[in-house]
């Protein structure tokens, strides 16, 4: 208390507010507190989803790692300034594939063996788990028709190939991921996005959707993850 007490006179003498300091400093502590608060609560959360991730065998880290890459490629193709150069569904294989592989999983791309409906993008292969994914574009530019129902049938043969997978004994889980590039409020983006929303399987987390430059009609991309088993 009495060196409280001369800091306080301190103060006075230099000619400070000693009342408005303190309650500045009380200020900065509470800041600080809440933002200590915070990181507690955003460790806790990477925690639990990391608990989440070991107790299932899915890659949740390193799929959003790869979408993360590929919305980088995305946004690169208007810069290559070609006007037949579109964003391809080998962009996001390719960025899932060096996501995975940091992360420690093997991965073997396009799977099919012979004599066998089991067919998938990619194997990725850690420990006992092996995690077959199927990987599809989904389009909705305002300059071109989506063909909405053309779409689905791709979607339903990819994950059909998946279920296959897990039915021959080669996967123990499969996951199904979807780009959805399309303008967004355009007609075709709202009719095709019906056929997304409906898309089978269980969310791995929520959908995740990124602004890109706009070119060949479509201006966004939405990510959807989905676990078939």
């Amino acid at each position: 208390m009495a060196d409280e007490s001369r800091l306080n006179l301190i103060l006075c003498d230099e000619g400070y507010d000693a009342a408005a300091a303190e309650e500045s400093i009380s200020k900065l502590a509470r800041i600080f507190g809440e933002m200590l608060a915070r990181e507690h609560i955003e460790a806790a959360s990477r925690a639990r989803a990391a608990a989440v991730e070991a107790a299932q065998g899915l890659p949740v880290d390193a799929i959003r790692a790869g979408i993360g890459r590929a919305v980088s490629d995305f946004r690169f193709v208007p810069m290559v300034g070609h006007r037949d150069t579109r964003p391809t569904e080998e962009q996001l294989k390719f960025a899932l594939y060096r996501s995975l592989s940091e992360d420690d999983w093997t991965v073997q791309a396009g799977v099919s063996p012979a004599g066998s409906d089991a067919r998938c993008d990619m194997l990725a292969v850690r420990r006992d788990d092996r995690i077959a994914i199927g990987v599809k574009i989904a389009w909705a530019g305002k300059e071109a028709s989506s063909r909405p129902a053309q779409q689905v049938r791709d979607w339903e043969r990819n994950i059909a190939g998946l279920e296959a997978m897990q039915g021959a004994g080669l996967a123990t889980h499969g996951l199904f991921v979807l780009a959805f590039l399309h303008w967004q409020g355009s007609r075709a983006a709202d009719s095709l996005r019906n056929y997304v929303d409906g898309l089978r399987g269980s969310p791995v987390f929520p959908a995740s959707t990124h602004p890109l430059p706009a070119w060949h009609g479509v201006n966004r991309v939405d990510f959807f993850v989905r676990r078939i088993f």
